[in-house]
């Protein structure tokens, strides 16, 4: 599953106190979930997961893996690798990132 999360704001319901793209990705059930736009993964207003989202994606993906600099990170149930890029990335124009599962 590959998700921009757009730092965890919800448009559509901006008053609801949970994390609706994170109950998606927890209801997916999916193998691995590669984000963007999230700059932490953490229970935080700001980006309303609550700690009980947290902890169940913790639970869920044992493998996580974020990048710093760049709001992308990939969750997985199965043991993943980072792959360091072979040219130069400037964080405003090249936002990507590579694993191996």
């Amino acid at each position: 599953m590959s998700y921009n999360i757009y730092y965890g704001y919800d448009v559509e319901k901006p008053d609801i106190d949970y994390s609706r793209s994170i109950s998606e990705i927890l209801a997916s059930d999916a193998d691995i979930v590669c984000l963007q736009e999230l700059t932490k993964l953490k229970a935080y207003k700001r980006s309303k997961i609550t700690k009980s989202q947290f902890d169940s994606l913790r639970i869920a993906y044992p493998h996580i893996i974020e990048t710093k600099g760049i709001d992308v990170m990939c969750l997985s149930k199965h043991p993943i690798e980072y792959i360091k890029p072979k040219t130069k990335r400037n964080p405003f124009t090249k936002r990507f990132d590579a694993y191996k599962v």
